[in-house]
């Protein structure tokens, strides 16, 4: 799609002022202000085929994410290895652990997921000649503090106007509808609704510095417009400590003396959120609690990439589902994803990395963008790590090559946009609720499309790596 006739600085200025009138915001240089996210100015193209398969699997993969969060044979078993060198996991592991020893006071959890895809160029042979096929292919399943839901429900609306004013009003029928935030917001007052006190709150747990502030407030204004009488308290997780209380004699959690219906984290995901022991202690203190988790602490376990390691080995999805059609409509969006155990199947992996590290990343058990290991430095750190233990808190996966579209991203931190080839990562929300006997509530509830310069390792918008995005779908022709 050559959208170069359709730029100029009038569009690029009405672009900036709808996202930033519309909510399309994160933090700005100031703690009281905000401007408007990186974003792609035109919507890029998807094929529609795939882009339908991510929203129909995602349901399945919710059941399978929460089968998994209620195995703790399983989750023990997978997580030893890591544990040992990888002191995050091993902290969230021993809060696991400690809750499981103890008896878990509220079985009922909540998750709001989302799986990351993108499309992988394959080489076919059809006859005699030679194509380029696009297939789906899985990054990653998010299971704490999965973002921007409340920015990408306002860009079906923005594609709209910025088609309507650039004279593409013929694609407008091939912007998909996307309502993530309504759906996640339907989830936290369901569960608001199962704990049972309408007069318990939510609370919001955010970072110190929530650059992410306008996707998180979204969530509240979503919910008020829902269910007004609803009410949520937003603490830093580093604070947590000077406001939380948990009642001996009937574990419900209290925020200032307010009793506390779902703990929703956006925040704890990463080791640089918890500064201090008290930070861990408030984890702990919420994980004993009768508070609904968004996620609870064995759900964030089985979202680390050790964990979707595990699932992608032959035989092991068939432990969650029965359905043999969906274990293979899952399974065919798998790339190769190795362990890198100090065991021979972890020695031929690293081998065949440090042979060829172009084709692969190694990823460490950390969300939020910025952590994983790419090209030439694959090769290094594996060398480095050669017969060490510490190799085992990686794990490593087939890099995938994703088609470019030319496009125009505008960042906030320059009036000058960036115009050139643009690669991009699907994300399909799901919301579950369920307890160790069933899943109440498996939906799947929109889509975040996400876009960075081609050649750009990471794509966290956030960390700075890329921007958001809405698929423009069509249909693939064989």
């Amino acid at each position: 799609m050559d959208w170069s006739t359709s730029i100029n600085d009038t569009v690029f200025d009405k672009a900036r002022m709808w996202a930033l009138i519309n909510g399309i915001t994160c933090k700005g240089p100031t703690s009281t202000s905000l401007r408007h996210a990186p974003f792609l100015l035109f919507p890029s193209i998807f094929p529609a085929n795939s882009f339908n398969k991510a929203l129909q699997i995602q349901s399945t993969i919710g059941e399978v994410i929460h089968k998994v969060s209620r195995d703790s044979e399983f989750l023990l078993e997978v997580l030893k290895s890591t544990i040992e060198v990888d002191d995050f996991t091993r902290k969230l592991y021993e809060v696991y652990k400690i809750v499981l020893n103890e008896g878990v006071a509220q079985e009922i959890s909540l998750g709001i997921l989302r799986t990351d895809y993108m499309l992988n160029k394959h080489n076919s042979n059809i006859g005699v000649s030679q194509t380029t096929e696009e297939e789906l292919k899985m990054i990653e399943i998010n299971t704490i503090a999965s973002s921007f839901a409340g920015l990408a429900s306002q860009f079906p609306d923005f594609r709209r106007y910025i088609l309507n004013i650039t004279g593409h009003t013929n694609l407008i029928p091939q912007i998909p509808d996307n309502a993530p935030l309504k759906g996640i917001a339907e989830g936290l007052i369901a569960a608001w609704s199962l704990y049972g006190n309408p007069s318990a709150v939510i609370l919001m747990v955010v970072e110190d510095i929530p650059n992410n502030i306008a996707d998180q407030m979204h969530h509240e204004f979503a919910v008020k417009k829902l269910k007004p009488e609803v009410d949520f308290v937003i603490c830093s997780l580093s604070k947590l400590h000077q406001y939380i209380k948990l009642s001996h004699s009937n574990k419900n959690l209290y925020f200032e003396g307010v009793e506390v219906s779902v703990v929703y984290y956006r925040a704890g995901y990463e080791p640089d959120h918890y500064s201090c022991d008290s930070d861990w202690e408030s984890r702990l203190l919420i994980e004993r609690s009768n508070a609904i988790k968004c996620p609870s602490i064995n759900l964030h376990l089985a979202g680390t990439k050790k964990v979707q390691q595990e699932l992608a080995r032959p035989g092991v999805l068939e432990r969650y589902l029965q359905d043999a059609n969906m274990v293979k409509e899952i399974q065919e969006t798998f790339v190769g994803i190795y362990s890198l155990d100090l065991t021979e199947e972890g020695d031929l992996a690293a081998a065949m990395a440090i042979k060829n590290p172009e084709r692969y990343v190694l990823k460490p058990q950390r969300e939020g963008g910025g952590n994983n290991v790419y090209g030439k430095d694959v090769a290094s750190t594996l060398l480095k790590l050669c017969c060490l233990k510490e190799r085992a808190a990686y794990i490593l996966m087939e890099l995938i090559k994703a088609p470019a579209r030319n496009n125009v991203m505008l960042r906030p931190e320059s009036d000058k946009p960036i115009v050139g080839p643009m690669v991009s990562e699907l994300g399909v929300y799901g919301v579950t609720i369920g307890n160790k006997e069933s899943i109440m509530l498996n939906r799947t509830v929109g889509h975040l499309l996400r876009s960075k310069l081609q050649g750009t390792d990471e794509g966290g918008i956030v960390a700075g790596f890329g921007a958001l995005d809405s698929p423009l779908l069509y249909e693939e022709v064989n």
